[in-house]
Formats: structure tokens, sequence, C-alpha cells
């Protein structure tokens, strides 16, 4: 059980790379494209839009898709309600908001989002649909489908309706029609997979269950909302839409390689973590090896996109957004902090230690408005560095209740940590030094830029020989291993060895 439940969680990061590697570099394209197509402005008013529907949308599916991924056993009836939960809470939210909108300049002082705000409602109706259909694709770990999914409704979403309409001067229309685009086609493609029961199902008994569980969910993604998009609300409040454009430009810049990394890790990791949930040695080695895992990547890219933003934004975004360069450096520093609080966050759903983490929600949310009304005069500098400082408070705490779930020690999560803090040090101090070096010579933007990530992804690759990194080289080793069909037997058996080697 356990080594298929292992190759199914590889297999699952396998496929989640491959769609986070295509995803990314087709949003770099994306992004570059709307932002000469496009006015900060224009991310602006969407950015607004997005806040106050997303308040809805926590409670739009009402944590039923994570339920059904946390639950141990499904049954047709589980389905049914999931269907059904789904499909009229979609059309409940979508109605409301759409009766509701012009409120939406209590929020934000902008009469342009409440036309968006209407228009995007759909989206409520159309994720009802296909939320049970995807959900149970996640809950068999069929990430391939997945994958396969989310590259090709990003492709006709973004990449094809939204740079169309951006081309012929529709504004911030077109993000709005690419993004409800993109939702058409997943939901399309999702039940044409998977063709589950759409009959309905009224009897309470089959919700409860349910309901208990994902109802948490909801309050505390809802808190999760705000938490990631407090600046949001921040920044429109007190400044203009155009200053909020270049904000959430910074922001979604870092995010690019970080966000769907994580989120595609965190897709693999709640149903694994999920199905050993009870077996709190095998969820202990499970979490300390993603943190290390994801460590490793995620730190060197964090320090490297602070280096390179200047390059990143100018070339990405255009001199227009240059305002974004200081923020986005600083954004990047504190972009490990959310990955580990994501990577600890699962561990608290899949073993239903909701409680708890609702508390840490609401904390790291008053936390953050304290920082934001000290630091107000410092304007986007300002919000990015109550960032890294809430973060950082955050990590601390949810080590603690970690900690004491699954009884590791101190050491053994900074042996955990170690590899990437001392691979992203290396890397950082390479890549600043080729980058003085190339900028003293006067080259082009792209060139540095290239320079940048061939040396960061040398660091990572020649940092795997260093004696700290031999928990990654034994992931790697197993790994590899068992990849290998048996007629190689010989080479798998040196592989293992070589495993249990470092392991002592």
């Amino acid at each position: 059980m356990a080594t298929n439940l292992g190759d199914a969680a590889i297999r699952g990061l396998k496929w989640t790379t491959f769609a986070t590697v295509i995803t990314t570099l087709l949003q770099v394209l994306y992004t570059s494209i709307m932002a000469r197509l496009l006015q900060p402005e224009d991310f602006g008013v969407v950015a607004m839009a997005s806040f106050v529907l997303r308040f809805g949308g926590y409670f739009a599916q009402m944590g039923i898709g994570q339920a059904l991924i946390q639950k141990k056993e499904i049954s047709s009836h589980d389905i049914r309600v999931a269907f059904t939960s789904t499909f009229f809470l979609g059309i409940l939210f979508s109605g409301l908001f759409y009766v509701l909108a012009p409120f939406s300049t209590l929020v934000f002082a902008n009469p342009k989002i409440i036309s968006v705000v209407r228009v995007m409602s759909i989206s409520f109706f159309l994720s009802g649909l296909s939320s049970t259909s995807m959900n149970l694709l996640r809950k068999k770990m069929d990430f391939k489908l997945l994958s396969i999914i989310e590259v090709c409704s990003y492709l006709f979403g973004y990449l094809s309706v939204g740079i169309i309409l951006a081309y012929y001067g529709f504004g911030y229309w077109s993000i709005v029609m690419a993004g409800l685009a993109q939702i058409i086609s997943s939901t399309l493609i999702s039940y044409s997979i998977v063709r589950h029961n759409l009959l309905f199902l009224f009897k309470w008994e089959y919700y409860k269950p349910l309901l208990n569980f994902g109802g948490k969910i909801s309050f505390i993604s809802l808190l999760e909302f705000l938490r990631v998009h407090l600046s949001t609300l921040v920044i429109g409040r007190l400044f203009s839409a155009a200053v909020l454009g270049i904000y959430t430009r910074a922001f979604e810049l870092i995010s690019l390689p970080i966000y769907y990394l994580t989120t595609n890790f965190s897709k693999v990791l709640l149903p694994v973590f999920s199905v050993i949930q009870d077996d709190k040695p095998k969820l202990k080695n499970a979490f300390l090896s993603s943190i290390a895992i994801v460590g490793y990547i995620i730190i060197p890219i964090c320090i490297g996109i602070s280096i390179a933003s200047e390059q990143m934004v100018l070339i990405l975004l255009g001199s227009k957004f240059e305002a974004a360069i200081i923020v986005t450096s600083i954004l990047a520093l504190g972009m490990p902090f959310r990955v580990f609080n994501n990577i600890n966050g699962i561990v608290c759903e899949a073993t239903a230690t909701l409680n708890v983490k609702a508390i840490f929600q609401i904390f790291y949310i008053s936390l953050l408005t304290i920082l934001y009304f000290i630091l107000k005069e410092y304007e986007l500098v300002g919000i990015a560095m109550s960032f890294i400082v809430a973060e950082l408070f955050m990590i601390i705490a949810y080590t603690i209740i970690t900690k004491k779930l699954l009884q590791y020690t101190v050491s053994e999560i900074l042996q955990a940590i170690a590899p990437g803090m001392l691979t992203g040090i290396i890397a950082g101090i390479s890549i600043y030094t080729i980058t003085i070096f190339l900028k003293n010579h006067s080259l082009p933007l792209l060139i540095i830029l290239s320079a940048q990530i061939v040396t960061g992804a040398l660091c990572v690759f020649l940092s795997l020989f260093l004696k700290v990194n031999k928990l990654i080289k034994n992931e790697i080793y197993k790994r590899l291993a068992n990849s290998i069909t048996d007629t190689n037997k010989s080479f798998k058996n040196k592989l293992l060895n070589k495993a249990l080697q470092l392991m002592s």
C-alpha cells in the first residue's frame, strides 16, 4: 500500500510539474503580451472585482470538494450530494452577486467594477458544474488528466480569447472574458472525462458528513483568502486602481513559478496526507520530505527572483511597470515562508485539525492589518514588508502545532530546511555576482536575465553534490529505482543501496 501510494504521489508530481512548467511558460507569455496591450488600471479594476467575488467563492461550494478528497471512502450518494450542492449553490451565488453588484462600490470607490462583478459572477455557476468531476479526478490521483485539462483550458481561455480581445481594444473586459472562457473549457473537458451521476439528491443524512467538514473548510478558506488578498483591499482603498495594478502585476510575477508549483504540489499532498492521516510516523516522514524537496526548489528560485527583479519586470512587463521592481524584490524574499505555511496548512486539513488553522488565519489577518496601518506611509514598499513579517510569524505558529501533531524534533526540521537554505545562499551570491559583472559591461537586459537563470539552475544542480543535501539525493535515488522495471534489477538495486547509504 505504501509503495503504491508513493508511486501514485510521484506520478502525480511528475504530471503536475509538467503542467506547472507549461502553464508557467504560457502565463509568462500571456502576462508579457497583456502588459503591453493594457494599462495598469485595467489590471487594477479586475483585481478589485475579483476580490469582491472571491468572498462568495469560498461559500459557493461549501468545501465539498475537499471533503470528497479527505473522506477515506465515498459512495454514489456522496457524489450526488456533491453535485447537487455545488450546482444549486453556484446558481444561488451567481444570482446573489449579480443583484448585489452595486454594493461593491462600498468596498472600492470605482463604479467600473459593478458591471465586471455582474459578468464574472457567472463563474460561480460554471465552477459548480465542473467541481465534482475535477475533485473525483483528484480523489483518484489522476493528475495526468488534471494536468491536460489545466493546460488546454488555459490555452483556450487566456492565450486565445484573452489576447485576441485585448488586441482589439476591449481593455479589462479581455481579462474577464479570458477567465470565463477558461472555466467553460475546463467544465466541458472535465465532464467529458468523468461522467458522474447528474441526478439530484436531497436527503439530509447524506449531506451532514460532507458539510460538517466542508463548512469548516469554507470558513478557513475565506480566512485564507483574506490573508492572501488583504493587500488588494488596502491598496484599493488607499490608492488608485493604477497603483493596485502595479502591485498585482508584481505579486503575480513572483507567483508565476511559485504559485503553480505549490498549488499543484498541494493537490498531490492533500490526498496523500489524508490516506496516511492515522499513521503519524509515515505522515511525519512525508511532511519532512515535502519540506525538504519544495524548499530545495523554492528558496533558490525566490532569492533569484529578488536579485533579478529589475530584469524580469522590464522585460516581461515593460517600463510603465518600473515601480514594481522594488516590490517584486521584497515580496520574493517572503514567498518561501508562504510556501511552507501552505504545507503546514495541508497537514492540518488532512488531520482535520481545522479549529487551530482557523485561529491562525484570524491571527495572521489581525497582525497584517496592524502592520499595514503602521507602515502605510511607505506605500507599496510598506505593504510588501508587512507581507514578510506576517508570514514569518505565521510559520512560527504553524511549526508549534505541526511539531505537536507529528512529533518531529527541531533538529529534523532544520535538517529538512538546510538543503534549500544553503543552495539558496550559493545561488544568490552567484546570481548577484554575475549580474553586477554583466551590468558593468552594459549588456542587454535579456542577456543578463538569461545568464541569471542559467547561473541559478547550475547552482541548484551542483549543490546536489554537497553533503548537506543527502536527503534530497536519497529521494532522487529512491524514485529513480521505483521507476525502473524488473528487467533492470541490477541497476535498480544499486540505486536502492545508494539511498540506504545516504540514510545511514
